[in-house]
């Protein structure tokens, strides 16, 4: 279904979720506002979604930057991809639907070793691949070269998962 535009009967959901989405969405003000019209009064929102603040730690940083490069590749294919938001931007964005704030949560997902060898073999396997999709393009020499950095990067100094941000509100009642 169209996330712009639910079938579904206002006040309809106890609860409504979207997980590292946000950043995938042309239209990301009226697919919120569908969900929040879907939405029972004193029903919950739940939004997670990692951000990008530069004030991650340099694995985390790590993350950031694949994922920001995946983003670049993906809109050259006509695939939204943007980049993630800060702290800050979703911060607004949820202040922006007008919900009762209930919990706003950082977390990150912990790592034992962020250079461990297994964790970057598996991202070393996407690199190539998934730049290989632009071989055609004009920007595939450029975005190869990034993905050969982002490689070095990995054996350097790792990854971990980003910081995310995790949201529940509350739909004012009726």
């Amino acid at each position: 279904m169209d996330a712009a535009n639910l079938e579904f009967a206002d006040n309809t959901f106890d609860m409504v979720t979207i997980f590292n989405s946000l950043h995938h969405f042309k239209n990301l003000g009226k697919i919120l506002n569908e969900m929040k019209t879907v939405l029972k009064p004193d029903g919950y929102f739940i939004i997670s979604e990692m951000c990008s603040d530069d004030d991650q730690n340099k694995e985390q940083l790590t993350h950031v930057l694949i994922h920001h490069w995946w983003g670049e590749i993906d809109r050259r294919l006509g695939i939204t991809h943007n980049r993630t938001y800060t702290s800050l931007e979703l911060n607004t964005i949820i202040h922006d639907l007008g919900l009762k704030e209930h919990l706003n949560h950082q977390f990150s997902y912990p790592i034992d070793n962020p250079l461990d060898e297994k964790l970057i073999n598996s991202y070393f396997s996407i690199i190539d691949p998934y730049v290989e999709r632009l071989k055609e393009h004009k920007d595939y020499d450029n975005l190869k070269s990034e993905g050969k950095k982002l490689k070095e990067r990995l054996q350097t100094i790792g990854y971990a998962p980003a910081r995310s941000l995790f949201y529940i509100d509350i739909k004012q009642g009726d």
